[in-house]
């Protein structure tokens, strides 16, 4: 997994392609890319990185997000270097608190 503080769908999609491209062989079939919120509204953040990753599908995504039980969080797909479909999920933890 890669962890991220947020700022913005750039640096997120830039932790995805750590994964897929480094630190991944294609041995594995999972993967996940947390983003630390410290500003308000991570839902609606990554509701708005959902339909982005939807419409531009970067990193050789193989359709469209699938939803995760965990709130917030949605699944991608993604053919690996290796020829493998590997999966990502994409969730963040909210560290802001209203004083």
């Amino acid at each position: 997994g890669e962890c991220k503080i947020w700022d913005g769908p750039q640096w997120h999609l830039k932790g995805c392609e750590q994964l897929l491209k480094r630190y991944m062989t294609g041995r594995e079939f999972r993967s996940f890319c947390l983003d630390f919120f410290k500003g308000p509204g991570m839902y609606k953040k990554l509701e708005d990185l959902r339909l982005l990753l939807n419409a531009e599908k970067p990193l050789q995504q193989a359709g469209d997000a699938k939803p995760h039980f965990i709130l917030g969080a949605f699944v991608t797909e993604h053919e690996h270097s290796s020829g493998r479909q590997v999966m990502m999920l994409h969730l963040g933890c909210n560290l802001h608190v209203e004083e």
